[in-house]
C-alpha cells in the first residue's frame, strides 16, 4: 500500500469502525434475548432465500448464538480490523468487511447450509492481516514487533490451527460452521490478492506517465 495511503489512514482521528460492528451485533443479540423475532428475521436460511428473503446473506452475520458467541468473535475480530485499519483506511477496511459477511453468506446459502455469526468475516480479515504482515513491505514496527514476524506467529499460533480444526470438523455435526470458517480464509486470500493486483495496475499506470 503507499505510504501515502497509510499516512492518511493513521491520521484519522474518528474511532474504529469496528466498535461500531460490535455495538449493532450487541445490540441484536441484545434484540434477540428479548425476543425470538431478530435471529428469526436474519438469520442464514437457504430455504427462505429460495423465497426471496435475499436478506438474509448479509444479515446473518449480525446475529449470534449467545453471549459466548459474540464475545468470542468480537474478540477475535478486533486486533485484525485495528490493523487493516491501519493499513487501508477505515472505509476501505470496513468495505471488506461488509464485503467478506456477503461473500461468504453466498456460499453457504448456494451449499444450503444454514449459520448464524460473523465468524466466517472474522476468519477472512484473519487471511487478509496475516497476508499484509507477511508481505513485509513496510520496514517499520507496528506496536512492538516488526510485521513479517507478526505474520509468522498470526499464521503458526492463529491460522494453520484455526484451518486444521475446521477441516478436521467439516463433516461433524458440531454446530459449528466450519465451511463457513474455510470460505471465509478463501475469501481473505482472494481479497488479498485483487488489492495487489490492483495496486500493480495503478503503479503501471503511473509508470507510464
Amino acid at each position: 500500500m503507499p505510504q501515502a495511503d497509510r499516512n492518511r489512514a493513521r491520521a484519522s482521528g474518528s474511532a474504529p469502525w469496528v466498535l461500531a460492528v460490535a455495538a449493532a451485533n450487541f445490540g441484536l443479540l441484545l434484540a434477540g434475548a428479548l425476543t425470538s423475532l431478530t435471529p428469526a428475521l436474519l438469520s442464514l436460511r437457504p430455504d427462505l432465500i429460495w423465497h426471496g428473503q435475499v436478506w438474509r446473506v448479509f444479515t446473518y452475520a449480525w446475529v449470534h448464538a449467545g453471549w459466548g458467541h459474540f464475545i468470542g468473535n468480537m474478540l477475535a475480530l478486533l486486533p485484525f480490523a485495528l490493523f487493516l485499519e491501519h493499513r487501508y483506511g477505515a472505509a476501505r477496511s470496513l468495505g471488506l468487511y461488509l464485503a467478506a459477511c456477503v461473500v461468504v453468506g453466498v456460499f453457504l446459502f448456494l451449499t444450503g447450509q444454514a449459520a448464524v455469526g460473523a465468524s466466517g468475516a472474522v476468519c477472512a480479515f484473519a487471511m487478509l492481516a496475516a497476508l499484509e504482515l507477511l508481505a513485509g513491505e513496510s520496514k517499520s514496527v507496528w506496536i512492538i514487533i516488526p510485521e513479517i514476524l507478526l505474520g509468522v506467529a498470526v499464521v503458526f499460533l492463529w491460522l494453520l490451527p484455526a484451518m486444521w480444526g475446521d477441516l478436521m470438523g467439516l463433516f461433524q455435526r458440531d454446530g459449528i460452521s466450519h465451511w463457513g470458517h474455510l470460505a471465509g480464509f478463501a475469501t481473505g486470500f482472494l481479497f488479498f490478492r485483487a488489492i495487489r493486483a490492483g495496486e500493480g495496475r495503478r503503479t503501471r499506470r503511473r509508470n507510464r506517465r
